[in-house]
């Protein structure tokens, strides 16, 4: 009973943070992982790099990260900008790559 009280605890701040990052208009990359980015980088949908590939790691050595967040931010090839999250800040998008290089 009690590491279930725990594990309730844990729960309870991990969604906290959560929602405090969605409402200080910050989300992590793992969080527009989720609700952006794996709809294509999960499926190659649009023939877009599976994140955490190595098609996806050989682009940051060839490209660098800053080149693939200006293309992530302006879009290439099938994909929009910003991959159609509009609200998304350059900081989050940077994240969201960095959270799918490490997949």
């Amino acid at each position: 009973m009690r590491k279930l009280t725990v594990l309730v605890i844990v729960a309870v701040l991990a969604l906290s943070v959560s929602a405090l990052a969605l409402a200080s208009g910050h989300r992590s990359g793992a969080q527009l992982w989720e609700t952006v980015c794996i709809g294509c980088h999960d499926t190659g949908m649009m023939d877009a790099p599976l994140a955490g590939s190595a098609e996806f790691k050989n682009r940051l050595d060839k490209k660098g990260l800053d080149k693939l967040v200006e293309n992530a931010m302006n879009g290439l090839d099938e994909m929009p900008p910003k991959g159609s999250c509009n609200d998304c800040s350059e900081a989050e998008i940077r994240a969201a790559i960095k959270y799918m290089l490490k997949i």
